[in-house]
């Protein structure tokens, strides 16, 4: 009988949203995940779907509203809030959004955040006849 040793388990990076909550919680913000889960499947919703996170502080108006990616993902992000109607709605009542776009930086090997804030003035408005 050979004797087999387990496999180890590669451990596993910090997921670019958890990087977002320590990004923020180093700021001084209360954060709260407000993605969910689909039971038994793979397919996760986001609040309002456009937000991963939330998050308050004392001193800052409203409840931003955080999207965490990739940097290559971002734009297309953005994209998504804009085609959101929700997103409008959620500006206008005092809060804000953030995009939180992540990337390795090959020269220092450190993570670095991009952040892009959406604002009312980004969404196209229709034109009235």
């Amino acid at each position: 009988m050979s004797e087999t040793t387990p496999k180890k388990k590669r451990a596993k990076g910090t997921s670019l949203k958890q990087r977002s909550v320590l990004m923020l919680r180093r700021q001084g913000f209360d954060v709260a995940d407000v993605e969910r889960r689909i039971p038994r499947s793979f397919v996760t919703v986001d609040l309002f779907n456009f937000a991963d996170l939330v998050a308050i502080r004392a001193d800052v108006p409203g409840v931003l509203a955080i999207q965490s990616t990739s940097t290559s993902n971002q734009a297309a992000r953005v994209k998504k809030i804009l085609d959101e109607p929700r997103a409008l709605t959620w500006l206008r009542a005092g809060n804000r959004i953030e995009v939180h776009g992540w990337l390795k930086s090959k020269r220092t090997r450190r993570w670095e955040c991009t952040v892009t804030e959406i604002r009312e003035s980004d969404f196209v408005r229709p034109v009235e006849v």
